[in-house]
């Protein structure tokens, strides 16, 4: 069906978004999004991923990965991974769009109750968003995700607990697949985290989006700078039949 293999499945604490269109005239979307904790100095090299593959004709296939990663204390291996692809084969009037966002988050401490309860709010807001995905325009996505960013950051920030030292501001960046390509778009995972950090450090916060637009027959894909809404319709697409779990935050440990 694709001259290509599809993404291995995630390990421990990875999360991936993987939406796969081979009918004509639909849409398919996958949402997956995922709140890691990282304790008691174990490595931290969670995967986030966002893939989207079609193989038909005037159809769409959506992938939105978003993970938010909190390391409380010291962590002396940081190496997170956040990808996006997107790639469409012998396809008429087709589009693939994959947007993968991460932000790895360091703490002092752990957070208070009142904050974490913030959080937990928080969190129910963000699994909401992403149950109705597919009633959003695909070019505001990557905007509110980064919004959440910036909250969860503030939250961080105003705990005493979770921020002995002063914070570093999160940033964002987005890459696009070069035209008349299907390779993966990624940003590289930071070096290896060094004990004895202080404040909240955002140490990898990203985005990745792969989107083909639609084309005539080929094989392969072309980009654009900007997302496309899917060909043929004037409605938003519909949701497949995968949704993302609310995701209620705990600690929980990464594995090595």
């Amino acid at each position: 069906m694709f001259p290509f293999d599809k993404p291995a499945a995630p390990e421990e604490d990875g999360n991936q978004a993987l939406a796969v269109n081979t009918e004509d005239g639909s849409v398919v979307y996958d949402v997956a999004f995922a709140l890691v904790w990282a304790e008691d100095g174990e490595p931290v090299d969670t995967t986030n991923g966002a893939y989207a593959f079609a193989n038909c004709a005037d159809c769409a296939a959506v992938a939105v990965g978003f993970q938010v990663v909190l390391i409380v204390g010291q962590a002396d291996v940081i190496v997170p991974e956040n990808v996006s692809a997107a790639a469409n084969y012998n396809c008429i009037r087709c589009l693939t769009y994959a947007l993968a966002s991460q932000l790895v988050v360091t703490l002092d401490g752990p957070l208070s109750d009142e904050n974490m309860a913030r959080l937990n709010v928080l969190w129910a807001e963000i699994a909401e968003y992403g149950r109705n995905l597919q009633d959003v325009p695909l070019s505001e996505i990557k905007g509110r995700l980064n919004s959440f960013k910036e909250q969860i950051m503030e939250i961080v920030r105003s705990d005493p607990s979770a921020t002995k030292g002063a914070g570093t501001p999160a940033s964002s960046s987005a890459t696009t697949t070069p035209a008349g390509g299907s390779a993966p778009a990624s940003t590289p995972p930071p070096s290896p985290g060094a004990a004895g950090t202080t404040g909240p450090s955002a140490l990898a916060s990203g985005s990745t989006t792969a989107e083909p637009a639609p084309a005539a027959p080929v094989t392969g894909g072309a980009a654009t700078d900007s997302p496309a809404e899917p060909p043929g319709s004037t409605t938003e697409p519909t949701l497949a039949p995968t949704e993302p779990v609310p995701v209620t935050p705990r600690p929980t440990t990464t594995g090595g």
